[in-house]
């Protein structure tokens, strides 16, 4: 059996009928192939049976992955020795409301983020988490922003994973 998507092989399974482990009582087989994300165009499975030379194909739809629902802007910088003021925005570049959307984030340089400007910041080993103190909905297009005092007693390194209600977000 051989997996393509947009004419070019992907992967391929052998089906052995005599191979218990591959088929049922009846010999029908079952394959698994794991898609990469961002795949394009439709998969086409093309099944081959060696001793017949017989061919047949068909094409599974594949549905668009829509990319990341968000983007964040990051910035950050040391105040004076050991602590740091961070600023963050985040916009809904989706086509639906994000309600009561909370952003999550990890620190990778020892960093803690301490008290919440326009949100509440709380941290639990280095992921952040930050609830807005105003309204919970964030419609398309919308962005907001907030602030947060924090420490940094390594310097202020590169956070990583931000994401908006489990949704991965693009860091600009």
């Amino acid at each position: 059996m051989v997996l393509s998507i947009g004419g070019t092989q992907v992967a391929t399974a052998t089906i052995d009928p005599a191979i218990i482990d591959t088929t049922d009582e009846v010999g029908r087989a079952t394959v698994t192939f794991v898609v990469p994300a961002g795949t394009p165009g439709d998969l086409e499975v093309v099944v081959t049976v060696p001793s017949t030379g017989t061919t047949t194909s068909f094409a599974i739809p594949v549905a668009e992955v829509a990319g990341p629902a968000c983007t964040v802007d990051y910035q950050a910088i040391r105040l004076w020795p050991r602590s740091m003021l961070g600023a963050v925005t985040v916009t809904n570049t989706g086509t639906d409301p994000v309600a009561d959307w909370e952003l999550a984030w990890q620190f990778t340089n020892g960093e803690r983020a301490k008290v919440g400007l326009g949100a509440t910041v709380r941290q639990r080993g280095s992921v952040v988490t930050a609830t807005p103190w105003w309204g919970s909905t964030l419609d398309p297009a919308e962005s907001a922003t907030f602030a947060f005092f924090g420490t940094a007693p390594r310097g202020i390194g590169t956070p990583s994973g931000f994401m908006l209600n489990g949704v991965e977000c693009t860091v600009e």
